[in-house]
């Protein structure tokens, strides 16, 4: 009996193992130059994508006619520094399109700007509805199911967004510091399954594609010429920025290759900060300085400590001023991040003391269009070196409330001056009036006429 129980358990233990050794050799993928199909893609942050792989931004005059066509790219050059890891598309030879059999349309089921506004804005812990339309243009019926379509899920900066990834998986494939800049765009992406009928998820805990498998039943057959819409439900969605888009894996006999949809933004805002082990950050107005119209807009960047001991964190200096150009985002009011001004100078880690109760404000500036700021603080410091009463905070992200800005800047920085010029305005056309009729009442009175 007991032989039996160890051979069971050793053939268990043999399962397990070729189970990870398949998933360590499904991550650990090396990326190499050739012949690649997709689709190019500038998303919100600016950066440049081809399907899954990164691509360099010097390559946008070469492949900007292909924006969000599907096509077959030559890549003569791919860099991938680590394994596994992103990869980015550094050459180009030959670029062809591919035939769009499929199209694939994005809109608000619930529109408030009109169902094709590109962005949309939520509370925090809210739900957006989707309704997606699938036209078969192609000579042949067309399968829909849960194996070949699926809903692209793209947000900045993952780890305040509450997804549930133990293995962190899409932020290893995902995560890219371009050419060696200090300035860390990270994108967290995930795909799930998206079935030819009404599905809700929970944003939260968006499950991964292929878990569970999807049954074929939910399957839906279109034939040529016909169009299919369903609602896809997104609930509960953390607070966070978002871009949407659904793809179909086109089942072409000797490369499938995936078509994508339009996209669709998303900003979860909220007006609580999350804390990091008692360090809280927080995006304010400057009451110390007045902006002006056109002008970048001045604000604070408050570091709070709201535990009952003295925390020591670490940032990024240059020179005598703090450093928070990777970690201020700032949209406009289409959802696209600005750029921001890198500072030149020699980084240095400094490292903070900062008691119970007390804060620390550093004076940042967004552009001048900026609609919506948030901070994105990334403590990548190992803090070694405390005090016995000190309570070292370890890496990771802190995460600020949104702010709004234009409006407040506007009013803070338009109302006054506006208020006065149109006031001059009105005067200066007053004794203008004033003076055209009494030049006429002088004219007419000298030839005997009348004023009316």
């Amino acid at each position: 009996m007991r032989q039996r129980q160890r051979f069971i358990l050793t053939t268990m233990l043999g399962h397990l193992g070729l189970l990870w050794l398949a998933s360590s050799n499904a991550l650990a993928e090396r990326i190499l130059p050739g012949v690649q199909r997709g689709t190019y893609h500038i998303d919100r942050w600016g950066q440049h994508r081809f399907s899954y792989l990164f691509v360099s931004p010097e390559l946008e005059k070469t492949l900007k006619p292909y924006l969000r066509t599907p096509v077959i790219l030559e890549a003569t050059e791919v860099r991938q520094w680590m394994n596994p890891g992103g990869a980015i598309i550094m050459r180009v030879g030959k670029v062809e399109k591919l035939p769009m059999p499929v199209k694939i349309s994005l809109s608000w089921q619930e529109p408030k700007k009109g169902p094709t506004a590109l962005l949309r804005r939520v509370p925090a812990g809210g739900s957006i509805k989707v309704k997606v339309t699938v036209t078969n243009r192609s000579h042949q019926k067309l399968l829909l199911d849960g194996r070949n379509f699926y809903l692209s899920f793209y947000l900045h900066h993952p780890s305040g967004a509450g997804f549930s990834d133990p293995m962190d998986f899409w932020a290893m494939h995902e995560s890219y510091t371009p050419f060696g800049s200090d300035k860390e765009r990270r994108l967290c992406k995930r795909m799930t399954n998206l079935l030819p009928h009404d599905q809700t998820f929970n944003a939260s805990v968006l499950p991964i594609a292929y878990s569970p498998y999807p049954r074929i039943e939910n399957a839906h057959t279109l034939k040529q010429g016909e169009s299919h819409s369903w609602t896809v439900t997104l609930e509960k969605l953390p607070a966070n920025e978002y871009e949407l888009a659904a793809l179909y894996d086109y089942p072409e006999r000797q490369h499938p290759y995936p078509i994508f949809s339009n996209v669709l933004r998303v900003d979860a805002l909220t007006d609580k900060p999350l804390r990091w082990q008692g360090l809280e950050v927080e995006l304010k107005p400057d009451g110390e300085r007045q902006g002006s119209a056109g002008q970048p807009i001045p604000l604070q960047v408050r570091f709070k400590n709201t535990t009952q001991k003295p925390l020591r964190f670490g940032w990024v200096k240059i020179g005598q001023r703090v450093d928070l150009s990777d970690a201020l985002l700032c949209y406009d009011e289409k959802g696209t991040l600005l750029p921001l001004p890198i500072p030149a100078g020699k980084r240095r880690v400094e490292t903070i003391r900062l008691e119970p109760g007390k804060s620390l404000s550093v004076q940042v500036e967004a552009p001048a269009h900026t609609a919506v700021a948030r901070v994105v603080f990334g403590h990548c410091v190992v803090v070694r070196d405390t005090q016995p009463d000190e309570t070292p905070v370890s890496t990771g992200y802190i995460l600020s409330s949104h702010r709004r800005l234009q409006k407040s800047h506007f009013s803070r920085a338009w109302t006054v001056p506006a208020l006065v010029s149109i006031a001059l305005a009105c005067e200066a056309l007053f004794l203008l009036r004033h003076r055209r009729r009494r030049y006429r009442q002088v004219a007419l009175g000298k030839s005997g006429g009348t004023v009316s």
